[in-house]
């Protein structure tokens, strides 16, 4: 009986992770992640136990998470199937230290964005640059995630100052030009008002 292409895939799988041990499961999940390859992903975790807790090398923290690949390419099976299987999902990784919520909200991703949330992502935590989930969604111009983030998820920050740079998502949609953005929230800032 042949092969199918897939099992042909797995077995070229299994003899790379042979020859290149536990350093290379982890790579291979993040390749299975950028791939949208969710069954390799599966196999990666439940046969060859890759680890979803943790980036490529566990020290260096420049490095992207599988959870933030999958959160970055609105991937939410991936990301339901790496939390379930204990995936953090207030692990901060790359250079801007951002947790998988920041980069969905970044992207634009609602339906990971609220995922996440339901998960207890934290959406009050900032990135290196000092800007909140609902700062990069606001100055993206992804309105539909700031109204969920302001409506749904708590984010008290929807006028506050962020960070040390004094940046509110308000001014981050006019700096950025996100005009539907901001027109949200300075008329969510005057019933605040009220």
């Amino acid at each position: 009986m042949e092969k199918n292409k897939d099992e042909d895939h797995l077995d070229a799988m299994n003899d790379l992770i042979e020859r290149g041990g536990p350093n290379f499961v982890t790579k291979a999940v993040l390749v299975a992640v950028r791939t949208r390859r969710l069954d390799v992903m599966k196999y990666l975790v439940e046969e060859k136990g890759a680890n979803l807790r943790s980036d490529e090398d566990g020290e260096d923290h420049q490095l992207i998470t599988p959870l933030a690949v999958a959160s970055q390419k609105d991937c939410l099976s991936t990301v339901e199937y790496m939390v379930e299987k204990g995936a953090d999902v207030n692990q901060r990784s790359g250079k801007l230290r951002q947790t998988p919520v920041m980069i969905a909200a970044q992207r634009g991703h609602r339906n990971v964005v609220e995922y996440l949330v339901r998960k207890k992502a934290d959406v009050s935590l900032l990135d290196e640059d000092e800007y909140t989930a609902l700062l990069r969604a606001s100055e993206s111009g992804h309105l539909d995630v700031v109204q969920y983030l302001v409506q749904s998820a708590g984010a008290a920050d929807a006028i506050a100052e962020s960070g040390v740079l004094c940046m509110t998502p308000l001014w981050a949609a006019f700096r950025k030009d996100e005009q539907k953005v901001a027109e949200y929230l300075v008329k969510g800032q005057e019933k605040a008002d009220g």
